[in-house]
């Protein structure tokens, strides 16, 4: 049986709709979401200070003080040249006075706590706003869990459609308000932990009453304020501590704020993007093995496969786009193994034709042909009977 000339060409194309069928659908987010991480962990080191957010961490109870600690708070941090306040969540206690001079500094926000649905799938309830609140021109954006994929917490929730209405998350808010950002279409985006692996600038509450705070760990910074292990929450896991101890949802949205008002968003290629790099990578292969022989392919791949590494974090670290690197590789490492098991079946096709074709030459040598088997019959027939009337 002889292969068809297009049989390469088939190979291909199956490979690149199964490979980019799958990855569209979502078939491979856990490989490629450890492999995520360990670039993100691997990224070159930003350290503290690069960052544009500084955390205050608050106990749990302290949740319900008064103005002795709020008001006090905000006066301090205002006074230090803070460039934005943003508490994740509404001081109930606090005075009318405290949401007054909230709303008369500007640059003050406040998380609206997510509290889930009510009874028979009602609207969404979110954390009510206290009464000294209401009437006031204050600047407030949701506060929700962010995603997961396989427990692992990568991107944070810019929006959040709410009872049919699209409501910012307060971090979203706070990023447009200093820096004009917007994000559109996808509700998520994908914050850079990048080098961040020693955390973002923090002090705790009691520290910050005291009034011993540098200055510059202040200045200008994006100052947010709520809690480092709230009640029973167990914390989130990102690419930065897998497997290790949990992450306060705190730290989690300093991050993603941190993200937005550096202007520092990891971008993931679209679906026809990947199709296009899957593509590529097969043409590649396909071009490499036709010039040469397997063996020599073979040693490309490997190669080329330390190159598509390499390459996938240098872009990761320095320009903020994160390659679909485990397609890149299923695609390099499936035709390879296809070439190979169509190269031998080839080779053992080719043995038994070789076979056969020795077997009939030795049978046509060593064997006469019988009168029977024979096609030139009638000769043999005019001649026997020549021999009988001779007779």
């Amino acid at each position: 049986m002889r292969q068809s000339k297009y049989t390469g060409l088939y190979i291909g194309i199956g490979l690149t709709l199964a490979i980019w069928g799958l990855s569209a659908t979502g078939m491979f987010t856990l490989p490629d979401g450890i492999l995520y991480d360990l670039f993100v962990r691997l990224a070159p080191d930003e350290g503290m200070s690069s960052s544009r957010v500084l955390l205050i961490r608050a106990d749990y109870d302290q949740k319900d003080e008064g103005d002795d600690t709020w008001l006090n708070l905000l006066e301090i941090l205002e006074k230090l040249g803070a460039n934005q306040i943003v508490f994740s969540f509404f001081p109930a206690r606090a005075s009318k006075r405290f949401y007054e001079t909230a709303q008369i500094l500007g640059n003050v926000f406040f998380g609206r706590q997510k509290l889930g649905r009510g009874e028979n799938e009602a609207p969404v309830i979110f954390e009510p706003l206290p009464p000294q609140a209401e009437g006031r021109s204050l600047r407030t954006g949701i506060m929700a869990l962010p995603p997961s994929d396989y427990g692992v917490h990568r991107y944070g929730q810019a929006s959040l459609t709410v009872n049919g209405k699209k409501s910012a998350h307060v971090v979203l808010v706070a990023a447009k308000a200093r820096v004009g950002l917007e994000i559109y279409g996808d509700n998520f985006f994908l914050v850079n932990f990048n080098g961040r692996s020693a955390g973002l600038p923090n002090i705790s509450l009691a520290s910050a009453l005291s009034g011993n705070i540098v200055p510059e760990l202040v200045r200008d910074r994006s100052v947010l304020i709520g809690f480092y292990l709230p009640g029973r929450f167990p914390g989130l896991q990102t690419p930065i501590n897998p497997g290790k101890e949990t992450m306060s949802l705190l730290e989690f949205n300093g991050y993603a704020l941190d993200t937005l008002i550096s202007r520092k968003i990891i971008y993931r290629l679209d679906p026809w993007l990947t199709l296009a790099v899957i593509v590529m990578m097969i043409l590649l292969g396909m071009v490499v093995y036709e010039r040469s022989n397997l063996v020599i392919y073979a040693l490309i791949t490997i190669p080329l496969l330390v190159i598509s590494v390499l390459a996938a974090w240098l872009l990761l670290s320095y320009l903020l786009l994160w390659l679909p690197i485990f397609e890149i590789i299923l695609a390099q490492v499936l035709l390879l193994l296809f070439i190979s098991l169509r190269q031998s079946f080839m080779k053992d096709q080719l043995a038994r034709e070789m076979l056969l074709a020795k077997s009939l030459k030795l049978r046509e040598r060593y064997l006469p042909e019988s009168f029977f088997t024979t096609q030139d019959y009638w000769p043999q027939v005019i001649n026997i009977v020549n021999q009988m009337l001779s007779l």
